[in-house]
């Protein structure tokens, strides 16, 4: 009685442990499949990981380009804007010197009016009129050349020339005669915006 009883018992242990042999092997399959699905999606994040690198680099490469290209726009426009600006330069030197060419014709036709009565002066006084006259001449003369020395040189409304300034632009002789005045008035230059002026009462540029 008692062997059948045994065996029994040992059947069901066996049965028993069969049983959960069975379903911790089960377990585990699931959780090997489980790992591998993790690992699986582990590896596609990485994938796209590094994809999402690559496309941010190459976003990057395209913005550096656009940037250069906006450089390389704004720097023809500003050649553009210089060669313009160039133009314009060589268009006022061109007037300048056409002024300056105009300035010494009109010191010359000056010089030989002031000349002329000195010219045929008699020792006795002038007369005072063709005196005021020939001085008048003689303020258009200094004040024709003070703007050529200033427009030559660049100078300010408020620049004062010397007489060796003036010199070249007077048109008597090679390096140019400082006119007289023929009642023996001194000459003050002045600033470029002031007229030149002369010490005898009336002889003032009108």
């Amino acid at each position: 009685m008692k062997k059948p009883l045994v065996l029994l018992i040992l059947i069901v242990v066996l049965t028993v442990g069969t049983f959960l042999m069975f379903q911790k092997s089960r377990t585990q399959a699931q959780e090997i499949a489980k790992l591998q699905q993790e690992a699986a999606e582990l590896q596609t994040l990485r994938d796209e990981n590094t994809e999402l690198k690559q496309y941010r680099a190459q976003a990057a490469e395209v913005e550096r380009a656009r940037k250069e290209q906006h450089e390389l726009i704004k720097l023809r426009n500003e050649v553009s804007t210089l060669r313009t600006d160039n133009k314009q330069l060589t268009a006022k030197l061109t007037q300048a010197s056409s002024a300056i060419v105009v300035m010494q014709e009109n010191t010359r036709r000056l010089a030989a009016q002031s000349a002329a009565p000195v010219s045929g002066q008699a020792t006795a006084a002038p007369d005072p009129e063709s005196a005021k006259n020939a001085c008048v001449n003689n303020l258009r003369l200094i004040d024709s050349a003070k703007q050529q020395w200033a427009l030559e040189f660049k100078k300010t409304a408020d620049d004062i020339p010397i007489e060796d300034d003036l010199q070249p632009y007077l048109g008597r002789g090679q390096k140019g005669e400082m006119p007289i005045c023929p009642l023996g008035g001194v000459y003050s230059f002045g600033p470029i915006k002031e007229a030149p002026r002369c010490t005898i009462a009336g002889h003032v540029l009108p």
